[in-house]
């Protein structure tokens, strides 16, 4: 077959995602956020509450050595 290429299946992956992913990108472009009024409480009181998450998250003080409950492996 002249003009063919060989293609492996990593690539053919990474070619079919690239173009899945660009395909849901621009389906989902026109409708991705909803307008939302800039005083939405829920949407203030959410963050609100993130922040105050982190703050409690940051006054625990950890040692180094502490290994995660998981390691992920590629």
């Amino acid at each position: 077959m002249p003009g063919s290429q060989k293609v492996t299946r990593r690539t053919l992956g990474a070619m079919l995602a690239a173009g899945v992913s660009t395909q849901i990108v621009s389906a989902q472009a026109p409708a991705a956020q909803p307008a939302r009024a800039a005083d939405d409480p829920d949407l203030e009181a959410a963050r609100q509450q993130a922040r105050n998450n982190a703050q409690l998250i940051n006054r625990v003080k950890l040692p180094m050595t502490t290994e995660p409950v998981c390691h992920f492996k590629a």
